[in-house]
């Protein structure tokens, strides 16, 4: 009760990417809390349960006014989300990553208001790392454009902190999977749950390499409640949170976890085959990484409730549950 109270006096929430994966889920959970929530995107798909939908141009300083006019939290989600696309056209990920950020700075100088920003970054822009966990004071060194944009804009948020023109707070995720409304729309994202669809459609699943590299998945409700808690958080302001389990867990383990889960569930076998890595894949995806959570929960009171075996367990029930009706799909047992 005292959080959603605190929620629901704190002013106008904007989720910028809403109609996307993890940001249709934070619109549900911010209106759920009974918050006045703007919603930006592309395409409007939550006109049913927010305040207001705005149409995003990213790249415009009258969208970003307009926003910001409206807006004392600003979760923002938007823009490219897939490493490969931006090292095809790192001019295009320049564009949608780094430019928009520049514009609220803009935006912010023009109406002399210092709204909160809480921004969705990435672990990869550590680069590879020797030592596991992987805490916040760790030097990034970024394999991609991808990274290094969204390095840029980390930066730019501390930076604009420091100087009184928002309060930015930046959250580097780590593998992030669980169901929602919405799907990653970049084929190099959101592994787990596209591994777990092919799985109840009856399709093996190949596993690049040895399969031995270590990766922290986190599960969907566990990110959105830290996005939350991060608008709220009185300690926050510039400061640069990892969000992940702070447990390492290999992708064959994980591959497994999905494949039994799916068994139980629908009584087909799976099967796991190894093959070489595609050419030219990024350095960035043979790596080993684990996030250490402790600054997050020292900062923000936030810690991860769901376990990979529960959270698979949910995903899998969830989209059995979503394909119930469609006499194609094949997941019944």
């Amino acid at each position: 009760m005292e959080l959603t109270q605190k929620l629901s006096e704190s002013g106008n929430f904007t989720v910028i990417g809403s109609s996307g994966y993890i940001g249709s889920k934070i619109v549900n959970k911010l209106t759920d809390l009974g918050c006045h929530v703007i919603s930006a995107s592309r395409k409007d798909t939550n006109s049913n349960v927010v305040a207001e939908f705005i149409t995003a141009d990213l790249g415009s300083l009258d969208f970003w006014l307009e926003i910001v006019q409206k807006s004392d939290f600003i979760i923002h989600l938007a823009g490219n989300t897939s490493i490969n696309a931006a090292n095809n056209n790192p001019a295009l990920d320049l564009d949608t990553s780094v430019v928009p950020i520049y514009r609220l700075t803009e935006a912010c100088k023009i109406l002399q208001k210092r709204p909160r920003i809480v921004f969705a970054s990435t672990v990869t822009t550590y680069g590879f790392t020797d030592d596991l966990p992987v805490s916040e004071s760790t030097i990034e060194c970024p394999e991609t454009f991808y990274d290094l944009h969204k390095l840029f804009v980390e930066r730019q948020c501390v930076l604009a902190s420091n100087l009184n023109i928002f309060d930015g707070i930046t959250l580097k995720l780590a593998n992030v999977y669980g169901p929602s409304i919405a799907y990653s729309s970049a084929i190099d994202r959101g592994v787990l749950n596209k591994i777990t669809e092919l799985a109840l459609n009856g399709k093996n699943l190949s596993l690049y390499g040895d399969g031995k590299y270590m990766r922290d998945y986190i599960y969907i409700d566990d990110v959105v409640d830290a996005f939350i808690l991060a608008c709220i958080s009185s300690n926050s302001v510039g400061e640069v949170f990892n969000i992940g389990s702070g447990v390492g867990t290999t992708v064959r383990d994980a591959f497994r976890a999905v494949t039994q889960e799916v068994y139980r569930k629908t009584d087909k076998i799976i099967k796991i085959k190894d093959i070489p890595w595609p050419e030219n894949s990024p350095n960035i995806d043979m790596r080993n990484f684990v996030a250490s959570i402790d600054k997050a929960n020292r900062y923000l009171g936030w810690y991860p409730k769901v376990s990979l075996q529960v959270g698979i367990a949910a995903t899998v029930k969830s989209m059995i549950l979503q394909n119930s009706m469609s006499p194609n799909s094949g997941y019944h047992k």
